[in-house]
């Protein structure tokens, strides 16, 4: 991994932390965006989604209570991501190596929220009191995306730049033993965030169509535009056949 490359992941994850745009939350929030852009950066975007898509899954089921930050998805798909591509890690691998680094994440979040609620928010009070919308401005968006990007940013360089020719070694020495380890691991995530997300949000209507996509998907190969269009039409269906008054409501 480049000096450039590093520097430029490392400066997207300390952007995107500090959800300065909420128009542009998505990149924050979903893998498969984060895994776009990384893979770009990275020069293989394809399987820069296909490593962000499965770590996605691991988080499909988690829910930030009164705004806390249980994990740090973008965190997770930032280190494992560039990584993977780095060392030529397969998938599962990569979802198991990024596991704990959305724990780690969440540090990070309670450090910098720290610091505006006891730094930056009295700085607003105060250009409240004077009157001075520039002081607002800067306090409320410049100076915490800044604080951001200098809290996060050189430890996610120096993990990336220095943490790939480690990847490498432990890939190249580890018994396969525990390779095949990582596997499982790395294929137990993304199941879990399904069961997850079903324990949650899920209702009995919809149990019976998540077994025939899941299925579908195995048994008959599907390309994945075709298993988008096919789970659009089973989650149409089971809006419909769920609430019988879902296309009532949509006339109104």
């Amino acid at each position: 991994m480049t000096v450039l490359q590093a520097a430029l992941i490392a400066l997207y994850y300390g952007f995107y932390s500090a959800k300065p745009l909420i128009l542009f939350i998505g990149p924050n929030v979903f893998g498969s965006i984060v895994g776009l852009f990384l893979g770009i950066i990275m020069g293989n975007p394809s399987m820069g989604v296909a490593v962000g898509a499965a770590i996605h899954t691991m988080y499909l089921g988690v829910v930030m209570y009164g705004g806390t930050l249980p994990s740090d998805q973008l965190l997770a798909c930032c280190i494992a991501v560039p990584l993977a591509i780095s060392a030529g890690l397969d998938t599962e691998t990569a979802v198991a190596l990024a596991a704990p680094f959305g724990a780690v994440g969440v540090g990070f979040q309670t450090i910098w929220m720290t610091i505006n609620t006891s730094v930056w928010s009295p700085y607003i009070d105060k250009c409240c009191e004077k009157n001075n919308y520039l002081g607002i401005r800067l306090g409320a968006f410049v100076y915490p995306v800044l604080t951001s990007i200098v809290l996060r940013s050189p430890i996610i360089f120096l993990i990336l730049f220095k943490g790939t020719d480690a990847v490498v070694w432990l890939v190249n020495n580890l018994p396969q033993t525990i390779l095949h380890g990582f596997e499982i691991m790395g294929k137990i995530l993304p199941a879990m965030g399904f069961g997850i997300f079903l324990y949650i949000m899920g209702s009995p209507i919809q149990i019976p169509f998540f077994i025939a996509g899941f299925f579908a998907m195995k048994c008959f190969n599907l390309p994945i535009i075709a298993q988008a269009v096919f789970g659009f039409i089973l989650a149409y269906l089971s809006l419909v056949w769920g609430d019988p008054d879902f296309l009532k409501k949509g006339d109104r």
